[in-house]
């Protein structure tokens, strides 16, 4: 198995879907319980959040690159020590959606077989998001600044991981706030700031946090 990616499990059993991971440095310590709503919320919400005794799963459907709809799966695999404490492991990662719909069919004819699947490859690449109009306008009308603007999110925005970078209007012309969207919640935030605006052709962005 690539060294790189992760194997998910599944099965159905009644009104549970039972899911576990495997990866060449971590296997999952047992069974995660779905309960079908769940993937009626997948589906009509394209996301979801399940408990299974300590450990947390959530998942979210978008569309790939390609248009082609993905899953991304985030396990908190959790267990209650001795002493009260809490350990364990974060385990994300995607698979396209429409084979792990397949893969619950297969499970639903065949009831107790588990269905195998690998996680999407990765690539290094991040989904990045402009919700705003203004600042960007602002940035694409001048040639310099808008060569710059590529240049730099290409050239920061190199997170590994299946990642969605947020960007918003900041106050200053031609700048953004930005936030890194997940599954479980809001991770990484900031501002992408323009200095030297008054000179395009010297301007720079650099990263505020």
């Amino acid at each position: 198995m690539d060294n790189l990616r992760t194997m998910l499990k599944i099965r159905v059993k009644g009104d549970y879907l039972s899911l576990s991971t495997y990866s060449r440095d971590y296997r999952s310590p047992g069974d995660f319980r779905l309960h079908e709503n769940k993937l009626i919320d997948l589906e009509q919400r394209s996301r979801a959040i399940g408990r299974d005794t300590a450990s947390y799963l959530a998942l979210r459907r978008y569309p790939g690159p390609d248009g082609k709809e993905l899953l991304q799966l985030s396990f908190s695999w959790l267990k209650r020590e001795r002493n009260g404490r809490l350990s364990g492991k974060e385990v994300e990662f995607t698979v396209p959606y429409h084979t792990f719909k397949d893969s619950l069919r297969k499970s639903c004819e065949h009831p107790g077989e588990y269905q195998n699947m690998l996680s999407h490859r990765e690539h290094g690449k991040i989904r990045i998001e402009f919700r705003c109009h203004r600042n960007l306008k602002d940035a694409v009308s001048n040639p310099h600044i808008r060569r710059k603007l590529g240049r730099f999110l290409g050239k920061i925005f190199l997170w590994p991981g299946n990642r969605t970078i947020c960007f918003y209007d900041d106050m200053e012309p031609c700048s953004f706030g930005f936030f890194e969207e997940t599954v479980s919640g809001y991770r990484v935030c900031g501002a992408m700031i323009l200095h030297g605006k008054e000179n395009p052709k010297r301007a720079y962005y650099s990263i505020h946090t």
